[in-house]
């Protein structure tokens, strides 16, 4: 669902070669449709770890993010690998599969390990987004499910927990629409029915799965909860 434009290669190449540093890098992805940018580079918005993107639907034009810089992650649409960096991070974690949140988690390792994620403007990539799903409400809840996968790790105090549900509670009473409400209600229930399994593969070796298996617990009994509310409601 991705094709490359001319000079892209060449341009990564560049990158590349230039910053030894970096270990991954990132495209500038464009809408086909519209010309319009996609994805300039990405960061999550804390506390519920929402992927956002620099640029989105902006007017593609000179002078608009077009400075290779650093960002907390690139799309996994397209982003090339350093062999070396990868070797040092590992491979992308198969709990994610087949989407969602396993380019951000890759990202992530490679900073922890000091390598640089840049994105690269003048790598140009047409990107039909979201093309590899058919089914609009499983690709929803196949999103969600991951993100909360990624960040049941960081909720290592019971303020940090407490933190992600209240804006999580938030933004389901006020911004949700039922359709997303019906995904994150299904995206816990895939949470709670693959533990403690993911959670192991989700930690690797770095902490403990049980903990976090237990928080994936509380955290997805609380969700359910607040959906059936809402949605018994609506």
């Amino acid at each position: 669902d991705a094709r490359l434009e001319p000079g892209c290669l060449a341009a990564f190449a560049e990158v590349l070669e230039s910053r030894p540093e970096a270990g991954c890098l990132g495209a500038k992805n464009i809408y086909p449709e519209t010309g319009l940018i996609q994805h300039a580079g990405g960061y999550l918005e804390r506390p519920r770890m929402v992927g956002l993107h620099y640029g989105h639907h902006q007017i593609d034009h000179t002078g608009v993010h077009d400075e290779i810089r650093e960002v907390e992650f690139v799309t996994g649409s397209s982003m090339l690998l350093r062999r070396v960096a990868l070797r040092d991070t590992g491979f992308f974690n198969e709990v994610f599969s087949p989407g969602y949140y396993e380019d951000v988690e890759l990202c992530e390792r490679f900073h922890r390990r000091g390598w640089k994620v840049l994105f690269t403007p003048a790598a140009r990539v047409q990107h039909h987004e979201s093309a590899s799903f058919h089914d609009e409400m499983a690709r929803l809840r196949l999103a969600h499910r991951n993100r909360l996968l990624y960040l049941i790790p960081g909720l290592e105090t019971s303020a940090d927990e407490e933190g992600f549900l209240a804006a999580e509670e938030d933004f389901l009473e006020r911004e949700a629409t039922f359709e997303v409400r019906r995904a994150i209600n299904g995206a816990a229930l895939e949470l709670l029915a693959g533990l403690p399994g993911n959670a192991r593969q989700r930690v690797g070796t770095t902490g403990s799965s049980a903990a976090i298996a237990a928080a994936a617990r509380r955290v997805g009994v609380r969700l359910r909860s607040l959906c059936i509310g809402l949605l018994a409601h609506a």
